[in-house]
């Protein structure tokens, strides 16, 4: 949808602008549209392993970063919606040393 533009009219109260009810459908549907957008969310990995559920997962992008000292095992679910996206970051600076294993569940 394009953004509404509520009309205000040439000058105030001349009668030509959106009147209040129209002016607020438009503020409605242009709100309604902004928190459709998907979303970021993070999570930090501390542990040496991790299973990611699908049911954790939002629309949008899901940065997942490695902020452990030593090699992780990350299992990510097995059906994942293209509309997921996962992201995972080594926070750490370890993984040329301590890998980072990711497997599907």
């Amino acid at each position: 949808m394009a953004q509404q533009t509520i009309n205000v009219g040439a000058v105030a109260n001349d009668g030509t602008g959106d009147d209040g009810r129209t002016g607020g459908q438009k503020i409605n549907a242009n709100f309604t549209e902004l928190y459709g957008f998907a979303q970021v969310v993070y999570t930090a990995i501390t542990t040496a392993t991790k299973v990611i559920t699908d049911a954790e997962l939002v629309i949008g992008t899901n940065i997942f970063g490695v902020n452990y000292a030593g090699a992780v095992a990350i299992t990510l679910p097995d059906n994942i919606s293209s509309t997921k996206i996962i992201v995972i970051n080594d926070e750490s600076g370890s993984a040329g040393t301590n890998n980072i294993t990711l497997t599907v569940a």
